[in-house]
């Protein structure tokens, strides 16, 4: 596995790896979008750009209300971060052929909540759809769901605090989502799901509506391959913890 080099904070160089089934990924940087003052138009793929071994861009789009706001610094550890706050972006029509077995990772901070607001959902050919996290009960409990009622549910994401939400997802009891690279929360199958054709972040995949309110600062997107797991999980999580100065090992 070779280590590609894209940020280098005062303290020394950090390295995000080269994960063989990263499909696409977004980090909350001005370089990475186009803006309207603080308004974002567009969010950028930035993994072909960086040479890694994604399969073609993904780039977040939005317009008049639905633009989120990127502030330069605003994200943990003095990075960028792009907030939602009742606003969404989304990969229309794509053909990047993301498919099952998924794995996400966000860092992200939530700002607020109601139920049934999302973090990202999807919508596949077909018809069906879900969510890669959603608010349920009367405390903020995450919820994956992919094509089932009842997916993965996830207490360990607080309010105003940022963190790293991850999501696996192969149709089987192994699926899970997991905090800070803590204790998995397993054991429901989220469902099954071919190739993404519309990807929403912070709103409801089909409309559009219940949108969220998240800060964040970015999303890594594998599928179609197998778990990020051993040196290759490490290493992102290396990563993770020292860009954004989070408690990830």
């Amino acid at each position: 596995m070779s280590l590609l080099p894209i940020y280098s904070p005062a303290s020394g160089l950090t390295e995000f790896p080269n994960l063989d089934d990263l499909h696409w990924r977004h980090v909350a940087e001005a370089a990475n979008m186009s803006l309207s003052g603080a308004l974002v138009d567009t969010w950028n793929d930035t993994g072909d750009e960086n040479g890694l071994q994604g399969t073609g861009e993904a780039n977040l789009a939005g317009s008049g209300g639905t633009r989120p706001t990127f502030g330069a610094t605003t994200g943990p550890n003095g990075t960028g971060s792009v907030l939602f706050n009742d606003d969404s972006m989304f990969i229309d029509s794509m053909s990047t052929g993301l498919a099952q077995p998924y794995h996400f990772f966000w860092i992200c901070k939530q700002v607020g909540w109601t139920t049934y607001e999302r973090l990202a959902s999807y919508k596949i050919a077909g018809g069906a759809n879900g969510n890669l996290g959603h608010q349920i009960n009367s405390s903020p409990i995450l919820e994956a769901r992919f094509g089932v009622d009842y997916g993965v549910q996830s207490s360990a994401l607080a309010l105003d605090t940022w963190a790293l939400y991850e999501v696996f997802v192969s149709n089987t009891t192994g699926d899970y989502t997991r905090v800070n690279n803590g204790t998995k929360a397993t054991g429901t199958a989220l469902g099954g799901s071919g190739p993404f054709i519309r990807f929403v972040m912070c709103a409801d995949d089909n409309t559009y509506s219940l949108p969220g309110n998240w800060d964040v600062a970015e999303a890594v997107h594998c599928g179609g391959g197998s778990e990020v797991t051993g040196d290759d999980h490490a290493q992102l999580m290396n990563y993770f913890s020292d860009r954004y100065g989070l408690s990830i090992s």
